[in-house]
């Protein structure tokens, strides 16, 4: 079963809400930018509406960069970004995945169903509205 205890971008605690099916994941630095912009041009509770939470994975930059420059930058999105921020919390889900694109996991549950990984903006639109 799939838990999911992350801080978001308010230094937050969040978990893996009941409803949740879609867990879209960005890993590097490009995949987390097409996500955000993307998220951006939506609702603040278009991710809610769509039972999909985002996850960006910030661990492999450097503490200074993180404090100074990304978390500050993530504070500006009304949507909610859950953080990856400790390398040996992100190790286990970054393990066997292309880190270079969004990944998408689908669950039910807290099973995991299928991951997929996504190249676009179209793409991350189209997986998290498909019924």
């Amino acid at each position: 079963t799939l838990t999911l205890n992350l801080n978001d971008q308010f230094e937050k605690s969040q978990t893996l809400n009941a409803n949740t099916n879609k867990i879209i994941f960005a890993f590097a630095k490009d995949s987390a930018h097409i996500c955000n912009d993307f998220f951006d041009t939506k609702e603040p509770t278009y991710l809610a509406d769509n039972n999909s939470q985002f996850v960006a994975d910030v661990s492999a930059a450097p503490s200074l960069i993180r404090s100074m420059f990304i978390l500050p930058g993530l504070k500006d999105f009304k949507h909610t970004v859950l953080l990856l921020d400790d390398k040996a919390i992100a190790a286990p889900y970054r393990k066997g995945m292309d880190t270079e694109k969004i990944v998408l996991v689908s669950i039910s549950n807290g099973k995991i169903l299928a991951i997929t990984t996504l190249n676009s903006q179209k793409e991350l639109q189209e997986a998290i509205e498909a019924k």
